[in-house]
């Protein structure tokens, strides 16, 4: 019985160490995903913008 109790708290912070370095990467990636998508929309408005204000002048 004593034996069976340390591997069992290990065998839950093992998994709940997993679980938030999961959600930290995962978190991770979306941030840098939604980053990227910004900024090439930032990117294509402000071309575009450009593009309509040169052939307005």
């Amino acid at each position: 019985m004593s034996f069976a109790q340390p591997e069992v708290t290990l065998c839950s912070v093992t998994q709940v160490y997993f679980s938030l370095f999961f959600h930290f990467y995962f978190y991770t990636l979306l941030i840098h995903f939604l980053l990227k998508l910004f900024s090439s929309i930032q990117l294509v408005t402000s071309f575009t913008f450009d593009f309509q204000w040169i052939h307005r002048n």
